[in-house]
């Protein structure tokens, strides 16, 4: 697996990718709030938002994942 600073430097994620992941993380937080989506899928989202996956993600894009947690009201 490639490192998170040779990911920054080439084209494996690029512009596209990016969109794609911050569309999910946004969706993610949106399905943790939402009343109407099922328990579990809010339950889902918030373990997504808390994985290493979704710190790893955060990283590339320059974002803080704990500001996000801690927006979420995940923990």
């Amino acid at each position: 697996m490639k490192s998170i600073r040779a990911l920054e430097n080439s084209d494996y994620f690029n512009e596209t990718s990016r969109n794609l992941v911050v569309k999910v993380i946004r969706q993610a937080i949106k399905d943790t709030r939402n009343k109407m989506v099922p328990e579990f899928l809010r339950e889902d989202a918030k373990v997504w938002l808390e994985s290493e996956s979704c710190k790893t993600y955060c990283e590339l894009l320059g974002l803080s994942h704990s500001e996000i947690i801690k927006r979420v009201g995940v923990n």
